[in-house]
C-alpha cells in the first residue's frame, strides 16, 4: 500500500544570501502516509565541508513516529517552467535516521547552477514528493478453491461439468 504527497517548495534565494552554512529554511508540511513531513534546505549547505558552495536539502519525518520507509524525490523547476533533470535526487531510506533528524543530499546542487538555471523573479522552485512505503500490506485470505473442485467431483453432483484451464501466454 502505497501513499504520497507532493509540494512546491519556493525558496528566496535573494534572501538567503544574508544566510550561513548551517541556517535552515523548512517548507509547508507535505502529507504523506498518514505522518507529516517537511523538507529542510540549507541554502549554504548543511556543514562547513560544502563551504557554503553548495545548496543542501533533506526530508524530515515530523513526529514521534519511527520505522518509515519512504522514497523522497526531490527536482528542481527551470527558469523556463521545465524540471531539471540535471538537479533530481531520489533517496529510498527509514525515517528517522539512527542519529539524525532527516535524510538527503548535502551537495544537492552549487549555488553558482542555481544563479543561472533555476532563479525566477528572486526564487527557485523544487518540486518534493514522498511516497510513504507501508509495511502491513492487505491481507489476502488463502484460497480455498482446491478443496471446493475437490468435493464437487467427488460427489458426482454436476457430472457434466468439465472444467477448462486456458493458459494465456504474455
Amino acid at each position: 500500500m502505497l501513499s504520497s504527497g507532493f509540494s512546491e517548495f519556493k525558496l528566496d534565494f535573494a534572501g538567503t544570501k544574508k544566510l550561513g552554512i548551517g541556517d535552515v529554511v523548512y517548507s509547508d508540511d507535505i502529507w504523506a502516509g498518514e505522518h507529516i513531513w517537511k523538507v529542510r534546505c540549507y541554502p549554504h549547505g548543511d556543514k562547513e565541508a560544502v563551504n557554503g558552495d553548495y545548496l543542501s536539502i533533506f526530508l524530515e519525518l515530523v513526529g514521534k513516529s519511527t520505522n518509515v520507509k519512504a522514497i523522497f524525490d526531490v527536482f528542481l523547476m527551470c527558469k523556463d517552467g521545465t524540471p531539471s533533470s540535471a538537479h533530481a535526487k531520489r533517496c529510498v531510506k527509514v525515517y528517522p535516521p539512527e542519529g539524525f533528524q532527516a535524510w538527503g543530499f548535502g551537495q544537492f546542487v552549487k549555488r553558482t547552477d542555481l544563479e543561472s538555471d533555476c532563479i525566477v523573479d528572486g526564487h527557485i522552485t523544487f518540486m518534493c514528493g514522498v511516497v510513504v512505503l507501508s509495511d502491513n500490506p492487505i491481507a489476502v485470505p488463502s484460497s480455498d478453491i482446491g478443496d471446493n473442485l475437490d468435493c464437487i467431483l467427488d460427489s458426482g453432483d454436476g457430472s457434466d461439468f468439465v472444467p477448462k484451464v486456458i493458459e494465456i501466454m504474455a
